[in-house]
């Protein structure tokens, strides 16, 4: 069968061209897919918390060919956001969520651990310098919604679910609540909220409560083929002392006051 380019002129050239143009085009079609970037959302005020993960998970990310962006949105509807599939995941969160948000996966290496902190006025003279005592005292008690841990240790004995630790401490202030509860994770940001809203924090006792508890990364259920192969990277990056080091720079780079 005799080629149709057979004897125009410039035929091979225009084969040539062809070609090129399928192949760059191929090209462009497979770099695109490589650089697979994934949506993730987080919780605001809680930047000793997100900046350290965000710079783990991007590491881990960034070795399986993905790129990730990451958007900050009040607790709540951080997590209502995720489990909704408008965002790709979660960056991270405690080891237990709410049982509400069923389409959000783990994955299953922890990427550090955080601990719990109370404020309570200097006026304020009740011995409640661990859990139970804090859970019998029948003092009003705030602490952030979806804070899983203080939720099921103290239960009912939170008389005052507030949108984050700043907004604790506020009404702590206000003499509305006696004791604010609130995780390491968003100590930091809840105190320069509070200070940037004129309230000066050095008012109140600050004591530690006991209980550690893991910190996760979430992915919505659409991406669960990825936890193979994310949870390898990140084990490889917490058994190299990688992660471990990640929060010991920001911590030194930023001393909490």
């Amino acid at each position: 069968m005799r080629n149709r380019w057979n004897g125009w002129p410039g035929a091979n050239a225009w084969q040539c061209m062809l070609m090129a143009c399928l192949l760059l085009g191929l090209g462009q079609s497979v770099c695109a897919e490589d650089k697979r970037t994934l949506k993730l959302t987080t919780f605001t005020n809680g930047e000793s918390t997100t900046v350290p993960a965000k710079i783990i998970l991007s590491r881990a990310y960034r070795a399986l060919g993905i790129e990730i962006s990451v958007v900050a949105w009040p607790g709540w509807r951080s997590l209502h956001d995720a489990e909704h599939g408008i965002y790709d995941g979660e960056l991270v969160r405690n080891e237990q969520i709410d049982p509400r948000f069923r389409h959000l996966r783990k994955v299953p290496v922890s990427l550090g651990e955080y601990g719990y902190f109370m404020f309570t006025s200097k006026k304020l003279k009740q011995d409640v310098s661990d859990w139970e005592k804090l859970f019998y005292s029948r003092l009003r008690i705030a602490a952030p919604f979806g804070s899983r841990y203080a939720e099921k240790t103290l239960g009912e004995a939170i008389t005052k679910p507030v949108a984050d630790g700043h907004s604790g401490l506020v009404l702590l202030w206000r003499d509305q609540v006696d004791v604010v509860v609130m995780s390491s994770k968003e100590l930091d940001g809840a105190l320069a909220a509070t200070k940037a809203a004129g309230i000066d924090p050095d008012q109140f006792v600050k004591r530690p409560l006991g209980g550690m508890a893991g910190m996760y990364h979430y992915v919505h259920e659409r991406n669960a083929d990825l936890i193979p192969k994310l949870s390898k990277q990140l084990q490889k990056m917490q058994d190299s002392g990688e992660i471990r080091q990640i929060w010991q720079d920001y911590a030194k780079a930023h001393p909490r006051q």
